[in-house]
């Protein structure tokens, strides 16, 4: 018998991400969550187990060259691979690679690149589950095979510490097991830059141009349509992309734009829309990207719409021909 090895491993498979609102909302009493300025910012760490017996990890950051502070314990995430590439519509995923998916409870929350789907439904026999799209502060968004599913909801390390909006932060986990910590010179370090994401507003849902969602071509003029989003009425909710108008949010406005793809240059654009619907007729042939996002206090959306499609110009139909006949 060879007993086994409790000897703490590093995580090698991890992801630092912003806390949203949402996360807020669920982790601070009401009268102090009202007290977070809009310029602070949080952090979170994702992480896979190491090794069987990983119990949890250790969280440690710093700014700059200061020593790193241990700020709280994790716990290590359950997640799964994309077999297969995804559109931005799809609500049917198939996983590989399972990891501790038993854990993963209908209704919350996971992470698939930077989008954040809800969990509607799944088969840990067949591992299919079926996602509602878009949630909280992100947008729908095609993702390819092998992307990584985070099934995060309870299962993060998270710093308490405020942070301001613009500085980096390094972070480092410490594997625990029986035997002890991880030596903090085998953990890898991750750094990330916020941006306060906690502040700001949720970009618009239910985004259609022309009525559809993801249309290919487009002729003629081009209608963008969407629904309003509320960060503070939405609370700890996980709203998706398909709910109607909540909200909006006080101060929130829309811009929207269209851009060349090839160069990136802008064809035309409206900022400051309060409503819920924007027409943009630029006077070119070609691929073009659409984009719209929310504004509110100087802070964009953490995220904004964005669709590419190839745009032509209705024909015009000519000119009735006429003849002068001379009689001799």
């Amino acid at each position: 018998w060879v007993p086994p090895d409790t000897a703490p491993a590093p995580v090698a498979i991890r992801r630092l991400t912003e806390v949203t609102w949402r996360d807020l909302v669920q982790t601070i009493d009401a009268a102090n969550l009202n007290l977070v300025d809009q310029t602070t910012a949080f952090i979170a760490a994702l992480a896979i187990k190491p090794t069987a017996l990983s119990l949890g990890f250790a969280v440690e950051s710093r700014v700059g060259s200061a020593a790193y502070v241990r700020v709280g314990p994790g716990d290590f995430c359950p997640t799964g691979l994309l077999v297969a590439g995804i559109s931005s519509t799809a609500t049917s995923i198939q996983l590989g690679a399972p990891n501790s998916l038993d854990l993963v409870e209908v209704g919350s929350a996971a992470l698939i690149d930077n989008e954040i789907v809800r969990v509607d439904a799944i088969n840990l026999e067949t591992l299919s589950v079926t996602i509602a799209r878009g949630c909280v502060d992100t947008v729908p968004a095609a993702h390819s095979a092998g992307a990584r599913v985070w099934f995060f909801e309870d299962y993060v390390g998270e710093d308490p510490t405020e942070y301001s909006s613009g500085v980096s932060v390094q972070v480092r986990l410490r594997t625990v097991t029986s035997s002890g910590t991880l030596a903090p010179e085998l953990a890898g370090t991750d750094t990330l830059a916020l941006i306060a994401r906690q502040a700001r507003p949720y970009p618009p849902g239910q985004f259609k141009v022309n009525g559809q969602s993801a249309p290919s071509v487009i002729e003629g003029g081009i209608t963008l349509t969407w629904s309003h989003r509320d960060r503070l009425t939405q609370a700890d909710q996980l709203i998706d992309t398909s709910i109607g108008n909540i909200g909006p949010e006080a101060g929130t406005t829309y811009s929207a734009r269209i851009v060349r793809v090839d160069t990136g240059a802008v064809l035309a654009s409206q900022t400051a829309i309060s409503g819920t619907s924007s027409t943009l007729s630029p006077l070119y042939e070609g691929q073009v990207r659409v984009e719209l996002w929310s504004v509110r206090g100087g802070l964009e959306s953490f995220q904004r719409h964005s669709h590419q499609f190839t745009l032509l110009q209705p024909l015009v139909a000519p000119s009735s021909l006429s003849a002068t006949y001379l009689e001799s």
